[in-house]
């Protein structure tokens, strides 16, 4: 393996892997239901959501991502909000921790 592979609890369902020419941010899917007729097993796959040069813009894409995977009901607008403050304040604690 010649990538670099980021995984944080915080950034989940969403992962960075890093080569020397960029960030790749990768989501992993899970199912809700089977990928084929003869399986009845909800294989997990992931999918490329992008790539990027610089690792804050791979957190930013991670952070929109994160307000819709997976898709949530709210109840009102300000607990989308609330949800939206705590996803951009996750993004500005690490975006200082590497300072950019």
């Amino acid at each position: 393996m010649n990538n670099t592979i980021i995984k944080d609890p915080n950034l989940e369902p969403f992962y960075i892997s890093k080569d020397k020419y960029c960030y790749t941010v990768i989501e992993l899917i899970t199912p809700t239901r089977t990928r084929s007729k003869s399986t009845k097993v909800k294989e997990p796959y992931e999918k490329s959501v992008g790539h990027y040069t610089h690792l804050n813009h791979a957190l930013k894409a991670i952070a929109r991502g994160r307000l819709t995977s997976p898709p949530k009901l709210y109840s009102s607008v300000k607990d989308y909000l609330s949800y939206y403050e705590e996803i951009n304040t996750e993004l500005k604690t690490l975006l200082n921790k590497i300072e950019v």
